[in-house]
């Protein structure tokens, strides 16, 4: 598996509610009615622990040379992965004014 060590998409993004810093990627996933990707506000440093972290950057398969995507590892991608490789978390997780920023489910 490639190791993505890429420089942050937007960079100098800031969390709205609590100033951390943050990058923007576009998921892996692909929504199946739009057949498009959703942004993933992501802390913008990897994790120390691997058990935590439960995303990762991979190549974008219609851009190799673009911007990486988030993909958000399975239980079973958890176990392949290779602890030294990078994670991160999504900002949701970390932010305390993360409910301040939540869409209703539809």
């Amino acid at each position: 598996m490639k190791v993505i060590t890429s420089p942050a998409m937007w960079a100098g993004a800031r969390c709205g509610g609590c100033q951390s810093r943050i990058v923007w990627r576009y998921s892996s996933k692909v929504n199946r009615v739009t057949g498009k990707r959703s942004l993933i506000p992501l802390n913008a440093e990897p994790v120390d622990d691997p058990r935590v972290g439960n995303i990762i950057l991979i190549p974008n398969p219609d851009n190799p040379d673009g911007e990486p995507l988030a993909h958000v590892l399975t239980d079973a991608e958890r176990a392949r992965v290779p602890e030294d490789m990078p994670r991160y978390v999504a900002h949701f997780f970390t932010c305390p004014n993360a409910n301040d920023y939540r869409r209703p489910r539809r």
